[in-house]
């Protein structure tokens, strides 16, 4: 088969035929310009929501930036501040050379060391000082 016989065979009434009817073409270019203008507000639309997200993140940033109203006070009242002294301390790592009193088994001289730590127990402070105390704090039956 040679090449020439492959291509499909045309006429010269089929060049005449058209296509597209003539109402078919009106229909078609009024379906573009709906398109069109649909296309377009949807587009408006898109850029009025980024719009208002893009305003809503700057108001809810706007607090962040006015930290002054978080800050800690650099001086809180203690009723014990007259009696804390300052010590620095270098905290070893726990191995085997370097353990504290706290560290290891249970004996009496660890226990001694936890008691001496903790055994004071609850502190009593007088109305005066607990009036200071950032926090309120509620009287205990042996207050003075």
């Amino acid at each position: 088969m040679a090449p020439d016989d492959m291509r499909p065979s045309t006429t010269a009434e089929e060049y005449k035929t058209p296509l597209m009817l003539e109402d078919q073409d009106s229909v078609g270019v009024a379906y573009g310009r709906n398109s069109c203008k649909r296309l377009r507000s949807i587009v408006i639309a898109q850029w009025i929501v980024i719009a208002i997200l893009c305003l809503a993140l700057v108001a809810g940033l706007l607090p962040i930036r006015n930290t002054g109203s978080y800050h800690v006070p650099k001086y809180i009242y203690s009723p014990a501040e007259d009696v804390i002294r300052y010590k620095s301390i270098a905290f070893s790592s726990g191995l085997e050379d370097s353990k504290s009193k706290y560290m290891g088994r249970p004996t009496d001289a660890s226990n001694q060391a936890w008691e001496d730590l903790y055994g004071p127990g609850i502190s009593i402070i007088s109305m005066d000082q607990a009036a200071r105390l950032p926090k309120k704090t509620a009287p205990i039956s042996e207050s003075p």
